[in-house]
Order: structure tokens, then C-alpha cells, then sequence
């Protein structure tokens, strides 16, 4: 039987995160009825983080979504990811001017 390893989150936010799926991709996981699902492979937490911004209005399938309350919907769900960054830079620290997670990535 094959052991499943915990996969290392590389961005936490607010009801969605962002893990380490191998070396070369990241894997954006939704928090639907209390547990994480998969929402797609990425190779940037740029492109992720894009992805969750642009189908936010397809999170809430049930709803039906007229153009004002589409890109209401978008837009709050940009704020609540750029206030996550924001929470993110201030909560981790830096030395040598790189960041652990940043280094991972790149080396």
C-alpha cells in the first residue's frame, strides 16, 4: 500500500492554499465542506492565485451570477487574496534578503 506523504503548503490564505505538489508544480486546493479539494496544477503561485481570482464566481455553483454580482465577486475575491499576501510578508521572516519559500522555488 502506498504510504501518502503531507505535501509541503507554500501559501496558506483564506479558505483555499497552495501546496507543493513536486518539484516543478503546485497544486491549488479549495476548502469546500470542510476539507481541501483540488483545483488545479500550476507552475507560479502567480498563476494559481489568477486561476482562484478569475472562476471565484464558479466556487459558488448553486448561485446564479448576473454581470454586476460576477465581477463583485472577483473583485472581493482579488482584496481578500492581496490581504493574504499582505498578511503572508509581514508574518515571514527574511534572511540574506530571500525568503525560505522563495528560495525553494527558484533553487
Amino acid at each position: 500500500m502506498k504510504e501518502t506523504k503531507e505535501k509541503p503548503i507554500v501559501f496558506q490564505g483564506t479558505g483555499y492554499r497552495i501546496v507543493q505538489f513536486d518539484k516543478r508544480n503546485l497544486e491549488l486546493q479549495i476548502y469546500v465542506e470542510n476539507k481541501y479539494q483540488f483545483r488545479g496544477y500550476f507552475q507560479t503561485v502567480e498563476a494559481a492565485l489568477a486561476n482562484l481570482i478569475y472562476y471565484a464566481p464558479a466556487l459558488t455553483e448553486s448561485a446564479k451570477h448576473d454581470i454586476k454580482s460576477y465581477v463583485k465577486t472577483i473583485v472581493e475575491t482579488k482584496e481578500n487574496a492581496v490581504k493574504d499576501i499582505q498578511r503572508e510578508l509581514h508574518k515571514e521572516p527574511v534572511t540574506n534578503g530571500v525568503n525560505k519559500t522563495e528560495d525553494d522555488l527558484f533553487n
